[in-house]
C-alpha cells in the first residue's frame, strides 16, 4: 500500500497549474497520471521546491538583517551605523557612486 503524500523527488511535479478540466485530462493521458499511484494538484500555485528556496533566502536574508541590527548602536541614525558597521553596505555605496548618482541619505 503507498504512503500517502508525495515523494521527496516528485517535490516540483506535483504542482500544475491548469484549471479547465479538458486540460487537466488531456494532462493526465499525457503523463500517464494514475490518482492512485501519485498525487497532482491541479489549482495549485507554487510547488514546494520553491517554497523551501523562499524560505532558505528569507532566512538568510533575516539573519543577515540581524546582525546588522544588532550592531547598531542607540542614538546613531540607520545610515551612519549602515555605512560604518556593515560590510554589506560598501559595495553597496561604491556601486551607487560609481553611476554618478545623489546620495539620497545625508551625509
Amino acid at each position: 500500500m503507498p504512503r500517502a503524500g508525495i515523494k521527496w523527488s516528485e517535490r516540483t511535479q506535483y504542482c500544475q497549474n491548469i484549471e479547465s478540466v479538458d486540460a487537466q485530462n488531456a494532462w493526465a493521458q499525457a503523463n500517464n497520471y494514475n490518482a492512485q499511484d501519485q498525487y497532482v494538484s491541479f489549482n495549485c500555485v507554487m510547488p514546494l521546491s520553491t517554497v523551501y528556496g523562499v524560505l532558505v533566502i528569507l532566512w538568510i536574508g533575516f539573519l543577515v538583517l540581524a546582525v546588522c541590527a544588532c550592531r547598531l548602536q542607540p542614538g546613531v541614525a540607520l545610515m551612519d551605523a549602515l555605512q560604518r558597521h556593515c560590510a554589506v553596505w560598501s559595495p553597496v555605496e561604491a556601486l551607487w557612486q560609481q553611476r554618478g548618482r545623489p546620495r539620497p541619505w545625508p551625509s
